[in-house]
């Protein structure tokens, strides 16, 4: 158990904490711009809403370990497609891209950032969040019921829901 916990539960967790805090900070980062809708004139507001939101909401979740395959997914499809777009400016590593002009700031890397985010997210889609995640707690809860709930029922002879079909 000691030895599970020190290999892939922390690789699990640091992965986590790191894709987690990236895409949060992110997030919020364009949040604070119209809600969301108003940080890349390349998008329609509708989409900004749409990436914005997903930044948020999915970074915070697999910060805290909760739906971490599902968020991380999400995430790593995030990585996946600003990677590509970012491919049709700049090469994959273009550690100069930032002097073709003040619209290219943000480009002062290539596709290289996004990646290692999308290594990251296909990481945790596989690990999975770990025993230090909420995934963890709420599976054991539900676990926990649902054996409360079927001893029970045997308890007082009841068939379980769906049985008698």
């Amino acid at each position: 158990m000691f030895r599970r916990l020190l290999t892939s539960d922390l690789a699990s967790l640091l992965l986590r904490v790191g894709l987690g805090v990236i895409f949060l900070g992110h997030g919020l980062g364009k949040v604070e711009h119209g809600w969301g809708s108003a940080w890349e004139p390349l998008f329609s507001p509708e989409t900004q809403l749409i990436i914005a939101w997903t930044e948020v909401i999915a970074g915070a979740l697999v910060l805290v370990g909760l739906f971490t395959r599902l968020s991380a997914a999400l995430l790593a499809g995030l990585a996946a497609a600003t990677g590509y777009i970012t491919l049709q400016y700049v090469p994959f590593i273009a550690s100069e891209a930032h002097k073709l002009g003040a619209n290219y700031d943000h480009l002062s890397v290539g596709a290289e950032y996004q990646f290692a985010l999308l290594a990251i997210g296909l990481s945790l889609v596989v690990l999975g969040g770990g025993l230090l995640s909420l995934d963890t707690v709420v599976g054991k809860l539900f676990r926990r019921k649902a054996a409360v709930a079927e001893s029970s029922a045997q308890e007082l002879d009841l068939e379980p829901v769906g049985a008698a079909d």
